[in-house]
């Protein structure tokens, strides 16, 4: 079995799907380690990491002969290990795991240190952990992956799918928040070295490839087929955990993981509007929707009454534009990827954001979100414009792209029910989706609007005019207009 040890993915996927089990054995203990990074980095427990490891190597198994780019095994792997750690945190009833001590650990520990010692460990590891939970899986994920798996920063791009710069960007901000939240707690001790003492050393199981193995000994061989449907993941408004926009603090978060993953569309395939539950989309025309109620943000001075949404990184604020506007004499421009935000009272009811927007195209993101009351260190995307220039939503951290970009702008309305978390998108005067929901936010009032344009470092120009966010209570009378 030595020979094939060295031999490429494709070669490997190619001897599986010949029914050679032992080339998949090979991928497993080749891959098993970064898997287990992805799957901690998710759900922050080594032992359930361990069993979405070998859930997701099971399953990979199973749907190998829908891998259409053998050459892409590993990131195809990762992605179905973000699907099956998603579907393990939904079994535990909850959005993110919450570390308890490993008792396993402990007990060896306290066989080899005295008690003081076992106890500040724990201690440390409690703290450690929890400053993981603290981030963003769009920072925590690319920390994990580079710091328990020691993978370079082009591998941790290329498992992800995103670009070297932006891996690299997401990781110094993962790690600089997670240095700031140590010092907050008393600890100057270096920040990584914490991290791989304290939370991410947990070792792979040495059965694990054999686990797998013995799983797979009785299934049939898999067979090329149909273009895998797995699910396809990428912006994640905050609520399905990816995606969350951080506001304050050491660093932000705004920018997903998946944003830029090249090949991850899911297209309209009907011609009328669907549950967002169907995870697919279409345009149709439709009425587009007028609310009466108290006006927040009205037009005209569309540059004025932002804050930068984290100081600490930019400090760019929407100025006036006089030659790229829809209703004249000017309108405003944002070039920040870290986020503005212009802040409003506290607001419960059906909440819609109505606005002009040509968003930066090509290799950028243009992500618009709302801030809800109580949580000033968070935003969520309702819609976002990705780097292959397609407005997308997300629904159950899988990103759902909907229609192109046109370079002359859009109109875009937005209909947010405060006691339910939903939304409506309408882009054009068509509806592109209804229904859109993230419970986490459930019957929080709405406090901002925050608006981020970049690609990942650097902030990029997004236009926009004729800005009117309005609130009414749920009972309003929505009035349809053509």
């Amino acid at each position: 079995m030595s020979g094939i040890q060295s031999e490429p993915d494709r070669l490997l996927v190619r001897r599986c799907l010949e029914g050679d089990r032992d080339a998949f054995g090979v991928l497993v203990r080749r891959y098993e380690q970064r898997v287990h990074a992805i799957a901690y980095g998710r759900v922050l427990d080594h032992a359930r990491a361990q069993d979405v490891t070998q859930d997701t190597f099971l399953r990979a198994y199973e749907r190998l002969g829908q891998l259409r780019q053998p050459d892409h095994f590993r990131t195809w792997v990762c992605r179905i290990a973000l699907s099956v750690s998603l579907n393990s945190l939904r079994r535990r009833g909850r959005e993110i795991g919450v570390i308890d001590g490993d008792e396993s650990l402990s007990m060896v520990e306290a066989l080899a240190v005295g008690q003081l010692t076992l106890e500040r460990n724990l201690d440390m590891r409690r703290i450690v952990q929890d400053a993981l939970a603290s981030l963003p899986e769009s920072l925590r994920i690319p920390v994990t992956l580079r710091y328990m798996d020691d993978a370079s920063i082009r591998s941790v791009a290329e498992s992800l799918a995103i670009s070297p710069s932006n891996a690299q960007t997401r990781i110094w901000r993962g790690i600089e928040r997670l240095r700031s939240y140590l010092k907050g707690r008393g600890l100057d001790d270096d920040c990584v070295e914490l991290l791989r003492t304290h939370a991410l050393g947990a070792p792979i199981a040495a059965q694990l490839a054999d686990l797998v193995m013995e799983g797979i000994r009785d299934a049939t061989p898999p067979r090329s087929g149909p273009a895998s449907q797995l699910p396809r993941l990428g912006y994640a408004a905050a609520g399905a955990v990816l995606g969350v926009g951080v506001l304050t603090g050491g660093t932000t978060g705004v920018l997903s993981i998946w944003g830029d993953m090249k090949d991850s569309e899911q297209r309209a395939t009907t011609s009328r509007p669907v549950s967002v539950a169907l995870v697919q989309s279409t345009r149709v025309a439709t009425a587009w929707p007028r609310i009466e109620g108290s006006v927040l943000v009205w037009p005209g001075r569309e540059w004025m009454g932002w804050e930068p949404a984290a100081p600490q990184n930019s400090t760019t604020l929407p100025t006036v534009e006089g030659s790229v506007y829809r209703s004249p004499p000017t309108g405003a421009v944002v070039s920040n990827d870290h986020g503005v935000l212009k802040r409003f009272a506290p607001s419960e009811g059906v909440v819609t954001i109505d606005m002009w927007i040509r968003p930066a195209l090509g290799d950028a993101n243009t992500l618009v979100q709302i801030v809800p009351a109580g949580i000033d260190d968070e935003a969520f995307s309702l819609v976002f414009k990705n780097e292959r220039d397609r407005w997308a939503y997300t629904v159950n951290a899988a990103s759902v792209y909907s229609t192109d970009v046109l370079k002359e702008g859009h109109t875009l309305k937005v209909v947010y029910t405060t006691a339910t978390a939903t939304w409506d998108i309408y882009l054009d005067r068509e509806l592109m989706v209804e229904g859109v929901t993230n419970p986490k936010w459930r019957g929080l009032p709405v406090t901002g609007i925050v608006i981020v344009s970049g690609d990942g470092s650097n902030g990029l120009p997004t236009y926009f005019d004729d800005l009117r966010i309005v609130v009414a209570s749920d009972g309003s009378e929505v009035r349809p207009v053509m």
